[in-house]
């Protein structure tokens, strides 16, 4: 995907995940290239003589596909990122792992690793009850279960934000998104980075490898 010369709205959205931080980014953009944009003077209520960015919806996507400059757009969204919930989960993310696996200690979860493999919850559940085993074992064994799946998928997703932080802080060439989500993490140059499952390998005698 080329950020450079094939911008669209497509990749906006996916940078910017609503239009709200699209318009911080605009005017942020505006100040430091001095295109103009429509603008609205308020004259009601508690917003009374405040100046707002005068564009529908759609409108906000376009000017910022027209008016992108790669170049300089980087420092903006990199500054925007550094005041998310997502940068600020990153950064917390070493000591909120150490949290998880402890907790996964304590309750004595066994080996950090998938009870199952994702989307087949239902074989396993036949798998325990074909066991020679009573019915209060069997539901303990899908109680445990269901916990490891939750609390991997928990430790999934703060090894991610630990890693994208960390490479965010030591690529000055990363542009982050700026959406917490499943899609894009992060672009370099012109790579697409996804978030990442922890799978077998990341896992060292019962730790998470970060």
């Amino acid at each position: 995907m080329d950020l450079k010369s094939n911008f669209s709205s497509a990749c906006a959205k996916k940078i910017f995940g609503n239009s709200d931080r699209a318009t911080e980014f605009l005017l942020h953009l505006q100040k430091a290239r001095g295109f103009s944009l429509p603008m609205r003077t308020m004259l009601r209520g508690k917003n009374s003589g405040q100046t707002r960015l005068d564009l529908a919806n759609s409108d906000i996507w376009t000017k910022v596909v027209e008016n992108w400059d790669y170049d300089c757009a980087l420092p903006i969204i990199r500054e925007m990122f550094t005041e998310t919930e997502k940068y600020e989960s990153g950064k917390n993310s070493h000591k909120m792992m150490k949290l998880l696996l402890d907790e996964w200690e304590y309750l004595k979860l066994g080996t950090v690793d998938w009870p199952f493999s994702q989307g087949a919850f239902d074989d396993f559940v036949q798998g325990v009850n074909a066991q020679k085993t009573d019915g209060p074992t069997k539901d303990e064994r899908v109680r445990k279960a269901a916990v490891q799946y939750r609390r991997i998928k928990e430790i999934n997703a703060v090894r991610n934000d630990y890693i994208e932080t960390l490479i965010f802080e030591k690529n000055k060439n990363v542009l982050p998104t700026l959406r917490h989500g499943r899609l894009v993490d992060f672009f370099i140059k012109y790579l697409v980075v996804r978030p990442m499952n922890l799978r077998r390998n990341s896992v060292s005698n019962g730790r998470v490898m970060l």
